[in-house]
């Protein structure tokens, strides 16, 4: 069996109360069945047990939050009550692991049985440590292999385009001579050709396809030539980020990243059209190419968050569920850009910010985004015409 780490793996540590997005607030903490045991058992731990709630049968319990959804057992200082007393082995599994991610790729044998051929193991881009450790890396994402696979192993299709989705993002091989943008573009475009194919060998022939220089450039001098007006770019990011954002700028722990900017976007697009928001507009109209330069300032720590998210979560063995992964994962760089042109903060502590913002909202909600997009355009796949609008 083979293992494969993202570079940092083992080097990551929980900052605790130095944390600036602390992972015990803004979302729900299950509690896996083996720790609930575990504290019953124990007279002295027992107690946690009125910490948690139930939500039903069959799924597990949450830990019970506050008025500004943080854990109860998260202090002043930040730090954990748990922790605190009783030590690391008392965490639950959700708390122990985070932000660490596990897959396996496996294949069935002769007598159908899954068989383990590789594990992964990566760290979510939401836990802004992992976001400070990305941004020190030199170079790509780096993976460190251990291990051989046996000869004549047929790894899964998925996985093969998944491989091909990371190589374009990091600019390796052929693909470095092609923007980031325009590498994340040919990989949606690739995706949208695997999905039209019938038969595993046809998504092989795509793959083939993709590997082709001049194939690659008669494609950008496709999408080139279309040319989006930067009105219609514009006013449908903002309302991506009006729709995207509209629950998170009321909710305390999260209001401070998206209130101001939604504000903006507001004065932009009124309900009722004036001339003072058509000159706002018009301002920022001239000023998004300025933006776009300064925001490709940071594409090295671009291309390895989403080569990480690609590594972590593109792993469905269903294709059209790849492909609402891989929309997930670009739009949280399309609202990065996004939120930094409306707050004009280019500072790499905002940036990498904003980016485990939008990981922990989008990326780690992708079920969520997929019916976002099923009830605002029919389909949870994008149409590539309207993916490169985004993307502009």
């Amino acid at each position: 069996m083979v293992t494969i780490k993202t570079q940092s793996y083992d080097d990551f540590r929980c900052i605790a109360d130095r944390c600036p997005m602390t992972c015990c607030q803004g979302w729900s903490i299950k509690v896996d069945q083996n720790t609930c045991d575990k504290w019953q058992k124990d007279q002295n731990t027992a107690y946690l047990m009125e910490y948690t709630v139930s939500r039903g049968e069959d799924v597990p319990r949450e830990m019970k939050t506050n008025e500004a959804d943080a854990c109860l057992l998260l202090d002043n200082q930040g730090l954990c009550e748990v922790v605190k007393r009783h030590g690391d082995g008392y965490l639950c599994d959700t708390c122990a692991l985070f932000p660490r991610k596990k897959n396996q790729i496996t294949e069935l044998n002769d007598v159908d049985e899954e068989k383990v051929l590789i594990e992964e193991y990566s760290l979510s881009s939401a836990c802004p440590a992992v976001m400070e450790m990305l941004d020190g890396l030199e170079g790509s994402l780096g993976l460190e292999v251990k291990g051989e696979c046996e000869d004549g192993i047929h790894f899964p299709m998925e996985y093969r385009v998944r491989n091909t989705l990371i190589c374009m993002i990091q600019g390796e091989s052929i693909y470095h001579e092609f923007s980031l943008t325009e590498r994340i573009m040919l990989g949606f475009s690739l995706l949208h050709e695997c999905l039209d194919c019938d038969t595993e060998e046809n998504v092989d022939d795509c793959l083939e396809v993709y590997a082709d220089i001049e194939n690659l450039r008669e494609k950008m001098e496709y999408w080139e030539e279309m040319e989006p007006a930067i009105q219609d770019t514009m006013e449908e990011l903002c309302q991506t980020f009006w729709n995207v954002t509209e629950y998170y700028k009321e909710l305390p722990m999260y209001r401070p990243y998206v209130y101001d900017a939604a504000c903006k976007v507001d004065s932009w697009y009124p309900e009722r059209d004036t001339e003072a928001a058509a000159a706002m507009r018009a301002q920022a109209y001239g000023t998004w190419e300025q933006h776009k330069q300064k925001f490709a300032e940071y594409d090295s720590l671009a291309q390895r968050i989403l080569a990480s998210e690609i590594f972590s979560d593109c792993i469905s063995d269903d294709l059209g569920e790849l492909t609402e992964y891989y929309q997930a994962i670009v739009l949280e760089y399309i609202m990065t850009r996004m939120s930094i042109f409306l707050l004009g903060d280019y500072s790499k502590e905002k940036v990498q910010l904003y980016y485990s913002f939008y990981v922990r909202i989008i990326g780690h909600n992708a079920e969520g985004m997929a019916e976002y997009w099923e009830e605002n355009f029919e389909d949870s796949i994008l149409e590539q015409e309207y993916f490169y609008l985004l993307l502009s």
